[in-house]
Parts: structure tokens; C-alpha cells; sequence
């Protein structure tokens, strides 16, 4: 018996870590506490609205991004940035699967000729310059509009949330500077899961 509870003590420790883990990266909706507030990515504000039995997403994201990544940046290395976006049963754990999830990737680099900070959306194709990167960053930033599920999927009777993160993509980084990310958390910059009821 005696081994048994030792492992039992072992799982239940493993379970409640991996927990603790997992809860001190999360912000909800409605703390009046600003967690991350020097974070390097911050989610300020993101809501969602029913039109024509359509869930858009309205998000304000913050990127106050390290000196090197802008110095990388300014010397030729494109970033890459990312907003994911899920939506679970209300209360679900964070292993658990979701019902529906989006990425929206977006691509940063500098365009030495013309001065530009260009904004590209891979999926689109669409380029926007911009003359700062915080500039470029704030449209990265400002999501309006976005199209997230159709309301008929999803049983009426049970409540949902939503959760979003934004992250620089490191695996769009170049080889060099991917294995220096994963030794300098200032190489993948990401911020909290922000959570909200989804209305």
C-alpha cells in the first residue's frame, strides 16, 4: 500500500503544479487587477458581438517589444506575430479541446529603401507601410470585425468563453535566432490568455 500513496501523493503534486502553471498565465475579463502590465505583449481589452447570428471579435493588443527585437527587425529579420483565438465550453480546462480556434498571422519587416515598416498579412497577401514600428505594431494590434463562428453551431442552452493570446512566432524566426529563443525568453514575447464569456 505504501508505494501506491506515494504515487498517489506524486500524481496529485504533478496535477496541482501543472494547474498552477497554467492559471498564473490567464487574465480574465473582468479583474480589476492589471497582470503583465510590463509584459512585452498584453491583451487590453477584447469583446465579442452578435450580428446577423454571426460572433465578431473587437480586441485592443499592446506590443512594447524588447530593444533586440527592434534592432533585429531594423537589420532584416522579418517577425512574425500571431493572435490565436479560442472558444471552449464555459469552465473548461485549458487541455481540453476547443470547439472552434483561429490564428491570424501577420508579418513585420523593414523595408530599408523606402524607410517603410511594412505589415503583411499572409493569407490575404495585402502590405501596409507604416513610418514606425509602434505604429506598425498598433494595426497588428487593432482587430475589428473579425468573423469568429457562426452562432448556429453551437448549443444555445450551454455557455461558452472565449480565449485569446498574442505571441511573436518563433518558428518563423531564422534557424540562429529560433535556438537563441529558446535559451532568452525575450526572443518569444507572448501574452496571457485573456478570457471572457462569449456573448
Amino acid at each position: 500500500m505504501r508505494p501506491t500513496s506515494r504515487i498517489t501523493r506524486a500524481g496529485i503534486g504533478l496535477v496541482m503544479a501543472l494547474t498552477l502553471s497554467v492559471t498564473a498565465s490567464v487574465t480574465w475579463a473582468d479583474d480589476r487587477e492589471e497582470p503583465g502590465v510590463n509584459a512585452p505583449i498584453r491583451v487590453l481589452d477584447a469583446v465579442t458581438t452578435l450580428e446577423n447570428g454571426l460572433h465578431l471579435l473587437d480586441a485592443d493588443i499592446e506590443f512594447s517589444l524588447d530593444g533586440e527585437l527592434l534592432d533585429a527587425l531594423a537589420n532584416g529579420v522579418t517577425l512574425s506575430f500571431e493572435i490565436n483565438i479560442e472558444i471552449h465550453h464555459d469552465q473548461a480546462w485549458f487541455w481540453e479541446r476547443a470547439i472552434a480556434s483561429l490564428t491570424q498571422r501577420y508579418q513585420l519587416e523593414y523595408h530599408a529603401l523606402s524607410g517603410r515598416y511594412l505589415v503583411t498579412h499572409p493569407v490575404t497577401g495585402i502590405q501596409t507601410g507604416f513610418s514606425t514600428p509602434s505604429a506598425a505594431l498598433h494595426m497588428i494590434g487593432t482587430v475589428r470585425g473579425l468573423p469568429l463562428i457562426d452562432a448556429a453551431l453551437l448549443d444555445e442552452e450551454m455557455p461558452h468563453q472565449v480565449r485569446l493570446r498574442a505571441r511573436m512566432a518563433v518558428d518563423a524566426l531564422p534557424i540562429p535566432l529560433r535556438i537563441r529563443s529558446y535559451l532568452d525568453e525575450a526572443w518569444r514575447p507572448a501574452s496571457d490568455w485573456y478570457i471572457w464569456p462569449l456573448r
